[in-house]
């Protein structure tokens, strides 16, 4: 069974950064938006701390109002939050014994206090749950840890749990997701969400009127994909929580529509792939020393199509045409290639004159006979 997918409108390329939880400043986020997947977006390492994920709301009494330590927004090593957690609960609670500890991969909030008192770790709090430190800290989301004195967060955490929005230029109907080029920890959590509305996301786990997409992404390497019915956002969320790493790399992002052709065959292969490879060449120096140069190993890819013929495929002619105006020879785009549109996703170009180092590591489709070289 097999399938034919060209995706080549992408609205994160018209759009804008509002939003990020942290970035190292030469990996900038604009950099999603690059033609080149290894000029990537990296995170800072350790633990963010932003209006998203900075409330410790916590309760001394039974019955008793919640009582919050709010964060101060920046990037945290393990041991500087814990000094940041303790004097926040001294500040804010009652108690005067509280010690927060960081032992590499958990943390410790203890109150030093006996039987005679309460202390509550209150992350399910109608008022702040969208908001807690929970997730980030190793503790579960919307969960209130009551019954004891200390509480040690049950997850493992490195602290690598991130946010970034794009706003879209107006309100685009978007078919599909795409992340490429990324570096994710197959034990990822990722979620998509996207809004019909602007400044509705109060934090990573809200769930806020004017949410109209909501997925939940499967990790694969190289490309992660999902394709939904068609909804029309202006603002698109991606969070994630990659525990299992100190920082998160991203090469590109992706959203926008795709169309199949309407006369392809599925009961066939849709493509042909081999790999071509260059011999090197040898230069010898004044010196007398040989230096050759590094001969690129190219993958190409030949797609098998219908004839485009108007008279007898007008219904691919015209979306075939549509798609040669907008892409050109140098706007990217993805074409998935079989009935696993999710691990078969390619990125690529249509070129006429071009560099190679500019699209280094990035497949491209030749137009005067539909194939694909990818240098490695």
């Amino acid at each position: 069974m097999s399938i034919l997918r060209y995706r080549y409108h992408d609205t994160v390329d018209i759009g804008t950064v509002t939003l990020y939880s942290s970035q190292l400043t030469n990996w900038p986020a604009t950099n999603i938006q690059n033609e080149i997947l290894e000029k990537a977006w990296k995170t800072e390492d350790g633990f963010v701390i932003m209006s998203t994920n900075h409330a410790l709301p916590f309760q001394e009494s039974a019955p008793g109002s919640v009582k919050v330590f709010l964060v101060p927004s920046g990037t945290y090593t393990g041991a500087a939050l814990a000094t940041k957690l303790q004097s926040g609960l001294l500040a804010v609670g009652d108690f005067a014994g509280y010690t927060v500890v960081y032992n590499g991969d958990k943390f410790t909030l203890d109150s030093g206090r006996t039987a005679t008192n309460i202390f509550e770790l209150s992350f399910d709090d109608a008022t702040y749950s969208s908001n807690t430190i929970a997730v980030i800290a190793g503790f579960s989301h919307n969960t209130i840890y009551s019954g004891a004195f200390f509480y040690t967060s049950p997850n493992t955490t490195l602290g690598n749990e991130h946010i970034i929005e794009i706003q879209l230029s107006a309100t685009q109907a978007l078919e599909c997701f795409l992340i490429a080029g990324h570096k994710f920890d197959s034990t990822v959590a990722l979620r998509l969400r996207g809004a019909n509305g602007t400044g509705i996301f109060a934090g990573p786990w809200n769930s806020a009127p004017g949410i109209v997409l909501s997925q939940t992404l499967t990790w694969r390497s190289g490309t992660i994909t999902t394709d939904f019915s068609t909804v029309s956002v202006k603002v698109l969320q991606l969070h994630w929580a990659d525990l299992a790493q100190e920082s998160s790399q991203i090469g590109r992002l992706w959203a926008g529509g795709y169309y199949e052709p309407a006369n392809h065959r599925r009961n066939v292969i849709s493509y042909q792939v081999r790999r071509q490879r260059n011999r090197s060449l040898a230069a010898i120096s004044e010196a007398g020393a040989v230096y050759f140069n590094k001969a690129e190993k190219l993958k190409e890819y030949k797609i098998r199509v219908d004839p485009l013929d108007r008279y007898f495929n007008p219904v691919d002619q015209a979306a075939y045409d549509a798609m040669l105006e907008e892409v050109g020879n140098d706007t990217p785009f993805f074409i998935s290639l079989d009935h696993n549109v999710e691990t078969s996703t390619i990125y690529g170009y249509f070129v006429g004159d071009f560099q190679w180092d500019r699209v280094q590591n990035t497949p491209t489709l030749q137009l005067n006979d539909l194939l694909f070289l990818e240098q490695k």
